[in-house]
């Protein structure tokens, strides 16, 4: 991974069961243990891998997890207050049913309450955040206890100040046309005029 433009990286994350090994948008293998042809972008011929996307929905013990609108705004302010309670500073976030998108600063050096030294800042303030929205998700009834996102986050260093900007006012902001919750659109403006009454 290249060095990340002032720390910044773009971070995303399907929720539970929505991506599979198999899926013929393109799919990875865990340390790259086996080689997969294509990806997202450019995904590989169509039944590749069908057989073993066959066999990943077979082993699911529960369905796919599809968030809501409200799971959604409930997530989205979650994963906002968290990642403020542990001063990761974020520029957006879009909250979509099977994925989100979250653009956030995480410097290095820093370390956990026993002192021992946050190695990946990106994945361990992003699980952090996954970890109280799925909590917050369980406690008010709408999801039960268990595992609402899947295992790991996907962060991609920002490499310079137009990539930023780009993904700050075009990229993230326009999840809002898939129906994905974003924090610029639908939670920040609420609580400036909370603020300003």
């Amino acid at each position: 991974m290249s060095a990340p433009w002032n720390f910044w990286y773009h971070v995303s994350s399907n929720t539970k069961s929505t991506w599979l090994h198999g899926d013929p948008r393109g799919f990875r293998t865990r340390h790259h243990r086996e080689h997969i042809e294509g990806d997202y972008h450019n995904p590989p011929p169509p039944g590749t891998y069908e057989s073993k996307f066959r066999r990943s929905r077979s082993l699911l013990k529960s369905p796919p997890v599809i968030l809501t609108r409200e799971q959604c705004l409930i997530v989205c302010r979650t994963m906002a207050e968290a990642l403020e309670f542990h001063k990761i500073w974020f520029a957006d976030m879009a909250i979509g049913p099977k994925h989100f998108h979250l653009l956030a600063q995480f410097p290095p050096g820093r370390s956990m309450s026993n002192g021992r030294p946050i190695l990946d800042p990106a994945r361990h303030f992003t699980g952090i955040a996954k970890k109280e929205s799925a909590r917050r998700l369980s406690t008010v009834g709408l999801r039960p206890e268990g595992h609402t996102w899947g295992k790991r986050s996907h962060p991609v260093a920002v490499e310079n100040e137009q990539h930023f900007l780009y993904l700050k006012n075009i990229y993230i902001p326009k999840h809002v046309e898939e129906g994905a919750v974003v924090y610029s659109i639908d939670i920040a403006p609420t609580q400036t005029q909370a603020d300003a009454s």
